[in-house]
């Protein structure tokens, strides 16, 4: 129940940080130390990731609930079923033996066969569910659950200049509370994501050069993306909990680079004036931004992290405005009319 996963990698000792990125369980880092013998160069590293809600009583009580709801739901469809076959076989029955049609007795037959297999099916998971309810809990220490102020949000916007924005909102009132970009969310986050885009511009130059030479491949940036997303991901939620947001929401990222890029038109635009020389350049010269950054893995390094402290996650579509930490406001505030349209 605590833990959710574990696996053991090979990792190269630290030489120099491009080296201490590379996981070894790669073939073609195998391969890069077929010569050595890579237990000789590499270091056995332990990754797992476990159920923060299984660290308290309260959460304990969480995952049984989320157990037992969708199973519960699935029985009252069934009971609810079961009830309008019985009352429809009631129905036919009050009519006199000797009146009954062909059709009628048929009828009959057919619901009194799915009635008892209604019954069957209800009976089935009852001992299961009487033990999931009645089952002590695990000895763990009380922490109350988060519970946020309803009208807190907090917008995250991934953005081509700033790579990310945040902006918590008080969406009732429409006041903003703070604002972050993300050197501020998180230091070693945003010093890890320049080492991670200089990494990249490396090995694409490595990689053109090596495949002229017809030589195998072997740079890659391996985990380190997702580290950095991680530690974005933590920063974000710590600034949530301390406002007390109840919601982050993010932008949705299905055909995302289409969105940035028509924001990165519109941007020169405004910036250029129009001149469509300038425009041209402009767009070329920030376009290949498009590319060096994962956002749909960092979308999802929020979910999981906001989910499992207690938070809710909401995707919003956003409209480009020039001010980024005004838009992230306004994904916030959007997704909150949303939810209340009586309000707006």
């Amino acid at each position: 129940m605590l833990l959710r996963s574990i696996e053991l990698v090979w990792k190269p000792k630290p030489v120099n940080k491009q080296n201490d990125t590379q996981l070894c369980s790669q073939c073609e880092v195998f391969q890069q130390y077929s010569g050595k013998g890579f237990w000789n160069e590499c270091k056995l590293s332990i990754h797992w990731s476990y159920d923060s809600d299984a660290l308290s009583k309260q959460g304990l009580e969480k995952i049984r609930q989320r157990k037992l709801e969708p199973q519960l739901e699935k029985l009252r469809k069934k009971q609810e079923e079961l009830e309008e076959k019985q009352q429809l076989l009631q129905s036919i029955e009050e009519v006199p033996e000797a009146l009954r049609s062909k059709a009628q007795s048929k009828k009959m037959r057919s619901l009194t066969k799915a009635i008892q297999e209604l019954q069957d099916d209800l009976a089935k998971p009852r001992p299961k569910l009487d033990c999931l309810q009645n089952s002590l809990l695990f000895d763990r220490p009380d922490r109350p659950l988060y519970e946020g102020v309803p009208n807190i949000f907090v917008g995250v916007l991934l953005d081509l200049d700033k790579h990310l924005v945040v902006t918590v909102v008080d969406a009732m009132r429409r006041k903003i509370l703070a604002i972050r970009n993300a050197s501020s969310i998180s230091k070693e986050g945003y010093d890890l994501l320049q080492s991670y885009f200089h990494q990249r511009r490396e090995h694409s130059k490595q990689r053109q050069i090596d495949q002229k030479a017809h030589r195998p491949v072997h740079q890659t940036e391996s985990n380190l993306g997702q580290h950095v997303a991680r530690l974005f991901a933590k920063g974000i939620v710590e600034l949530a909990q301390k406002y007390k947001a109840s919601t982050i929401v993010i932008p949705e990222t299905d055909g995302w680079r289409d969105r940035l890029y028509s924001q990165l038109v519109a941007r020169a635009a405004i910036k250029c004036k129009g001149v469509k020389k300038a425009m041209a350049v402009y767009t070329k010269k920030h376009g290949e931004k498009l590319h060096q950054w994962d956002y749909s893995r960092l979308s999802q390094a929020i979910i999981d992290r906001a989910i499992a402290d207690g938070l809710k996650v909401m995707r919003q579509n956003t409209v480009y405005e020039e001010d980024a930490f005004q838009q992230a406001a306004n994904l916030a505030i959007a997704a909150y009319d949303s939810l209340n349209p009586s309000e707006t």
